[in-house]
C-alpha cells in the first residue's frame, strides 16, 4: 500500500482538500494552510461554541452540547464554499473525519443512538444535487459506527438565511421543522449535524422538534462557526 502511494505521489502529487495546494511529498498534513485550519479548542463554550464565550451577546442562541471544529475563515471558508456551491461533494470525507474526531474527544462515554441532520426542501436539494449536511452526517455515522436517522423534515420554504439579521433568522425558521411520523426517536440520544452555525437559529428549531418528538438529548455539531459579530451569512 505504501509503495502504491509512493508511485502515485510521484506521478500525481496529492493536493490538500482544504486549500487545494500540492501537499509536501508523502505527507498527510498540509503545511500551507495549517494556520488557517487550526481547530477550535475542545474546551470552547459548550453552549455557543466560541473559545471566547458569546452567549451573552444577545444574538447567539445557546445550544446545550454544541461544538464546532473550525472557525469559518481562511482556507476552510474557501473550501466550504466549494463544497456547497461548486459540487466538490467529496470534501465531505475530510470534513466528517474531523467532526467525528471532535465528537469522540468530547463525548467518549456517551452512547449515541444515531445521527440526524438539518434537512433541505426537495427543490433546494434537487438544485444543489445533494444535502451537504446529510453527507457530513453519513460520514460521521460510519466513523462512529452509529445509525443514520434521517428523521427531520422541513415543512415550508423559507427565505435564504444569508440575507437576514439575527432576529430575522430566528423568525424565518421558527416551527419549520418536524420529525417524520415513520420515525420513533423517543428516549434516544441523537447527534444533530449541520455545516455552519452563525446564530444557531436553525439548529435550535431542529433541536426543539427532536425534543418535542421525545428525544432524550440532542448533541449539536457543525463543521464551522462564524468567528465575528456579523450575522449576515457571508455566502
Amino acid at each position: 500500500m505504501k509503495f502504491k502511494r509512493l508511485v502515485k505521489n510521484i506521478f500525481f502529487p496529492e493536493r490538500c482538500p482544504i486549500c487545494g495546494r500540492i501537499k509536501p511529498f508523502m505527507k498527510y498534513d498540509c503545511e500551507s494552510c495549517g494556520i488557517d485550519t487550526k481547530p477550535i479548542s475542545a474546551s470552547a463554550c459548550p453552549d455557543c461554541g466560541h473559545e471566547k464565550c458569546m452567549c451573552s451577546d444577545g444574538a447567539n442562541i445557546n445550544l446545550p452540547h454544541f461544538t464546532a471544529v473550525y472557525y469559518y475563515q481562511g482556507q476552510l471558508k474557501k473550501s466550504l464554499l466549494r463544497y456547497k456551491f461548486m459540487s466538490e461533494s467529496t470534501l465531505c470525507h475530510t470534513y466528517s473525519e474531523a467532526m467525528a474526531k471532535r465528537l469522540k474527544e468530547l463525548y467518549p462515554n456517551v452512547g449515541f443512538d444515531g445521527i440526524c441532520y438539518v434537512p433541505m426542501t426537495k427543490n433546494d436539494e434537487r438544485i444543489r444535487g445533494y444535502n451537504q449536511s446529510e453527507l457530513l452526517a453519513k460520514g460521521i455515522a460510519k466513523r462512529l459506527d452509529i445509525s443514520l436517522v434521517p428523521c427531520l423534515k422541513k415543512t415550508r420554504v423559507t427565505n435564504a438565511q444569508k440575507n437576514l439579521t439575527a432576529e430575522e433568522r430566528q423568525h424565518n425558521v421558527k416551527d419549520c421543522f418536524r420529525v417524520k411520523e415513520e420515525y420513533s426517536i423517543s428516549g434516544k440520544k441523537l447527534i444533530l449535524c449541520d455545516d455552519i452555525k452563525t446564530t444557531g437559529a436553525t439548529l435550535r428549531e431542529c433541536s426543539n422538534a427532536l425534543i418535542k418528538a421525545g428525544a432524550e438529548d440532542v448533541y449539536c455539531i457543525c463543521l464551522a462557526i462564524t468567528p465575528y459579530l456579523n450575522y449576515t451569512d457571508p455566502f
